[in-house]
């Protein structure tokens, strides 16, 4: 229930035409809906930017922008479910805490 093992897709189905559409089926054919959980997209751009966020704060909003953009794109093209969105971001965190801790 909770843990999804192959996502359903649109198939056939893509409500889409023209280059939009070529472009859902080539993720479709390349990337399987099998190996969801945790999402490694969304952990090593979570990772990424947590570090910016601490490190870098020329680059905190950018950082943030890019991170839920992805996130989104995940699930827009039903590459994860939200589960898997929420596992890669705890994954993310807790390799960001075990490299950096605790701000001193």
């Amino acid at each position: 229930f909770m843990h999804v093992q192959e996502l359903k897709r649109l198939g056939a189905d893509i409500a889409v035409d023209g280059w939009p559409r070529y472009f859902f089926e080539a993720i479709y054919r390349v990337d399987g809906p099998h190996n969801l959980f945790p999402s490694l997209h969304v952990s090593s751009v979570s990772y990424i930017g947590f570090v910016n966020w601490r490190f870098c704060k020329k680059f905190r909003v950018l950082s943030v922008i890019f991170a839920v953009l992805i996130c989104l794109s995940t699930l827009t093209v039903k590459q994860h479910a939200v589960l898997d969105v929420l596992g890669g971001l705890s994954l993310g965190w807790s390799a960001f805490y075990v490299f950096f801790g605790k701000k001193s």
